[in-house]
């Protein structure tokens, strides 16, 4: 059934199921995102499908599109229906629709399946290619209160007025990598101010917490980096995104970054800290490595284009 004809009580039981493996495996809560699902089923707005049996929804699947572009934004299905394939019937109605749509070239699935459904062999048989993304965790210890200074750079609390140029350093710092490749998101630096409106206003990945964010300046007033710090779950921090200029890379900078953010969830008393990095980013993959962050989760992504994607 189409996700704008569902009625919000039959999605109750399975957006509940959905809220409690979330918190139970990555301890995360997803309340406010599932909130937001919620006003846009009751208000018809979500598109999407959904399995129905007796009037309660067993399982769902909404995605996002416009500007040439979609993406699917969640698939989720109660435990006990899972090996009934239910994903495939899903997936093969959104993406029939997607596909032959002629305004979309482009169709990105950056979600995390949380029952690890067997997708792949789906988004593969209609030309995706796909990668892998970890989910990593650490602890915040006494030892993060240490500071990694260096003697031109300085770090400022986050401010708003800080976005316009955070957006030019994240497109910077993204170019041409691994995740400029296969996300949208950094494809411009409009669309990185949008990823970082979405982040600061709207509080998209967890709350953000503007006091668990700081930015790094050079002594001649010129924005080096940066790092936005959310809240997912009770007693966890999230690093929703850091940048570092490329002309400033190696200095030190991130490394100072994610010092003051860790530290900024020790003096909270958070228990953890978490980060998604692209497994094909091996840089910024072995620096998270070094700084202890340890893999909790590894998952799949997966790119479409009507055009060549390398």
């Amino acid at each position: 059934m189409s996700l704008p004809e569902v009625k919000l009580s039959s999605m109750a039981r399975l957006l509940e199921a959905e809220k409690r493996e979330w918190i139970q495996k990555l301890n995360w809560d997803p309340s406010s995102t599932l909130q937001k699902i919620e006003t846009y089923v009751s208000s018809g707005l979500l598109p999407g499908y959904a399995a129905i049996e007796n009037d309660e929804a067993l399982a769902y699947l909404y995605y996002v599109s416009g500007d040439g572009w979609a993406s699917i934004g969640n698939l989720f299905i109660l435990e006990e229906d899972r090996e009934r394939r239910i994903e495939k019937l899903l997936l093969n109605t959104a993406l029939d629709i997607l596909q032959k749509d002629s305004e979309v070239g482009r169709i990105e699935s950056h979600c995390i399946f949380m029952g690890g459904y067997r997708v792949g062999d789906i988004f593969a048989r209609r030309g995706f290619f796909s990668r892998r993304r970890l989910y990593m965790v650490r602890q915040p210890r006494e030892t993060d209160l240490d500071s990694f200074t260096g003697e031109d750079m300085s770090l400022r609390p986050w401010r708003d007025a800080y976005l316009e140029e955070a957006a030019k350093t994240l497109f910077s710092s993204y170019r041409n990598g691994a995740d400029y490749r296969l996300s949208r998101c950094y494809a411009t630096t409009g669309s990185c101010l949008n990823l970082l409106e979405n982040i600061v206003y709207r509080s998209s990945i967890g709350q953000f917490e503007p006091n668990s964010s700081f930015v790094s300046f050079k002594e001649n007033h010129k924005l080096t980096g940066f790092i936005l710090g959310s809240t997912i779950g009770r007693l966890q921090g999230h690093v929703v995104q850091i940048a570092v200029h490329p002309m400033e890379q190696g200095k030190g900078v991130g490394k100072r970054l994610i010092a003051a953010l860790l530290k900024s969830f020790l003096q909270k008393n958070y228990r953890t800290v978490s980060l998604s990095v692209t497994e094909e980013n091996t840089k910024a993959l072995l620096w998270y490595v070094r700084l202890e962050f340890k893999t909790a989760l590894n998952y799949p992504i997966f790119l479409w284009s009507r055009h060549s994607v390398s």
